[in-house]
């Protein structure tokens, strides 16, 4: 089994047990939630007034850390040095560049903050190609 389809089965593994979990997690919250059901009836039975009713408030998911700058770095210096074209052509798509003086400069510093898990996931899935690719090889 080459190192690459490995890697995906040990990943779908690990998102089939994160799915069961979260689905494991929604039962015993609906079922606590009917639990609480019948308490709760008498007050839901009177309907409070639409001019009173506060505004809605849409979802928002816990917020997930975004890893530093220095991160994106680390991950560009890490594929840079195996591939410095393929940091390069990952840091375009992500327009992280400017043209300076008629010349195309890359920047990390370019990105947005909300770009960085992306652009790391990007650099790693790159280098991780590279390196089952370079195992294939040694393996021929």
């Amino acid at each position: 089994m080459s190192l690459e389809l490995h890697l995906r089965a040990i990943i779908r593994e690990e998102v089939t047990a994160a799915l069961a979990a979260i689905e494991s997690a929604v039962k015993s919250a609906k079922s606590k939630k009917a639990a609480a059901a019948p308490e709760s009836a008498p007050q839901a039975a009177t309907p409070a007034p639409a001019a009173t009713a506060p505004a809605a408030q849409p979802a928002q998911s816990p917020a997930v850390p975004t890893p530093p700058l220095t991160a994106v770095n680390k991950a560009t210096q890490t594929l840079a040095s195996v591939d410095r074209d393929a940091a390069v052509k990952i840091l375009t798509a992500f327009g992280a560049t400017v043209t300076k003086d008629g010349k195309t400069v890359v920047n990390t510093s370019l990105l947005k903050a909300e770009q960085y898990q992306a652009v790391i996931d990007a650099m790693e899935e790159k280098k991780a190609a590279i390196d089952a690719a370079a195992t294939q090889v040694s393996l021929v």
